[in-house]
C-alpha cells in the first residue's frame, strides 16, 4: 500500500483492525492481519483515491459488525458508509484510511482480513486469469448474479481470503488506470520457488513490469507483472 506516514498507517490498521506491526529494516513498515501482510511503500506525495482503477477495497470480516461499528466510530475512524443490510444477518460497511483507502468490513464468521475486491470490464476473462496463473479455484462454476446489479465470482486463496470480482458493475471504469499510484498499489502472492514461478509466467506471455530483483527494504526477492485491468501484482519469495 502506498502511504505517506508509516507510522500513521501502522497505527490506524493496528488500533481499528487489531493488525499487528511487523518490522522491516528496524522500522515498522508493514501489519499482519491474520495470514495477510499489509506491507506500506513510503510515498512522498499522498496516493490518489480517486484514479479509476478496478483495485477497489479489501475488507474485512466481523462476528459482531455491528458492534465493531459502533466501537471504532466512536474512536474516530472515518465513515463512508454505515452498517447496511443486504441479506439476513448481513450487513456491510465502509471506512477510509489514512491514505485514502476504501475499506469494507461485513458480517462473517471470523474476526480477520477477509478479501481483496477487483472489478472487471470482461468478469469471465478476470476469473479465468487469475484461475490459471495463480491455480485459485473459483468458488462458483458460472457468476453470480445480483439483481441485475452485479456479476461476480469468488476466488479462494485459503480458507480465510479470497479475490471477488464483480463484474456488469455501475463503478467499473471503461479504461481503468493503472494501479500503481492508488493507495491499494499492488497486491502480492508468495512462491517458494521464485525462479520457476518467473519462468512460467514469462512462458506464459504474462507482462513482466519489473523482472526479478532484490527489493529493500523488505529483504525479499520479488517481480512484478500486469494483470487484467491494468491490476499491478507482485510475485514474493517465500522464504518460510
Amino acid at each position: 500500500m502506498n502511504a505517506v506516514s508509516l507510522a500513521d498507517s501502522v497505527r490506524f490498521y493496528s488500533t481499528y483492525f487489531d493488525a499487528a506491526p511487523v518490522v522491516f529494516d528496524g522500522r515498522e513498515r508493514a501489519v499482519r492481519a491474520g495470514d495477510a501482510l499489509i506491507l506500506f511503500d513510503e510515498v512522498l506525495s499522498p496516493p490518489d483515491p480517486a484514479l479509476e482503477t478496478t483495485l477497489e477495497h479489501v475488507g474485512w470480516t466481523r462476528t459482531s459488525a455491528e458492534s465493531f461499528f459502533l466501537d471504532v466510530e466512536s474512536r474516530g475512524i472515518t465513515v463512508e458508509t454505515p452498517p447496511t443490510p443486504l441479506f439476513p444477518d448481513f450487513v456491510f460497511m465502509y471506512f477510509r484510511g489514512p491514505n485514502g483507502e476504501r475499506i469494507e468490513t461485513t458480517s462473517g464468521p471470523t474476526d480477520d482480513f477477509a478479501h481483496v475486491h477487483l472489478l472487471a470490464t470482461d468478469l469471465e476473462f478476470a476469473t479465468g486469469w487469475y484461475r490459471d496463473v495463480f491455480d485459485l479455484t473459483p468458488l462458483f462454476g458460472e457468476p453470480m448474479s445480483f439483481g441485475g446489479l452485479f456479476t461476480r465470482n469468488n476466488l479462494p486463496i485459503d480458507d480465510v481470503v479470497s479475490l471477488e470480482i464483480f463484474g456488469d458493475f455501475s463503478q467499473t471504469p471503461a479504461e481503468p488506470a493503472p494501479t500503481d499510484d492508488r493507495p491499494h498499489g499492488h497486491i502480492a502472492f508468495a512462491y517458494r520457488d521464485l525462479d520457476r514461478a518467473f519462468a512460467r509466467l514469462e512462458r506464459a506471455g504474462l507482462e513482466i513490469v519489473d523482472p526479478i530483483a532484490d527489493r529493500a527494504p523488505w529483504g525479499m526477492r520479488s517481480f512484478f507483472v500486469r494483470g487484467p485491468d491494468r491490476v499491478l501484482l507482485e510475485i514474493v519469495e517465500d522464504a518460510n
